[in-house]
């Protein structure tokens, strides 16, 4: 079954039957023109098809980039999960390491202040 010809061919007749002197050999001026028209829509659908393959292919390379992308952007996200990991780690032992010579700073301060008194007041 063949799609009605356009609604502004010049008899106003349908494809099928403007068709049908050029197959019966009449005049054939009317086929041509349906015919022609059949040629150019079915070009303009190759040429339609072509380009939809095309946006498909470029989608499928788009696809395909955003996929690679993502996996880069996880594996930087794991490299930076691991930074932070170390930076707390190492922020964690010098906070333990300040605290301790603190605390030893302190001792210190307390001792020299219980030898220096005595001293002062034996004079």
């Amino acid at each position: 079954a063949m799609p009605p010809g356009p609604a502004g061919s010049p008899s106003g007749a349908s494809a099928s039957s403007s068709a049908a002197p050029a197959a019966g050999g009449g005049s054939g001026h009317h086929g041509e023109d349906v015919g022609g028209d059949i040629d150019e829509t079915l070009a303009r659908a190759e040429e339609q098809a072509a380009e939809l393959e095309s946006a498909a292919r470029q989608l499928q390379g788009h696809f395909q980039q955003a996929k690679s992308s993502m996996a880069e952007i996880g594996r930087l996200c794991d490299e930076a999960d691991a930074a932070v990991r170390r930076s707390q780690s190492f922020l964690n032992g010098t906070s333990r390491r300040i605290h301790a010579l603190n605390e030893q700073f302190q001792r210190l301060m307390e001792e020299d202040l219980s030898l220096a008194q005595p001293s002062q007041a034996s004079l």
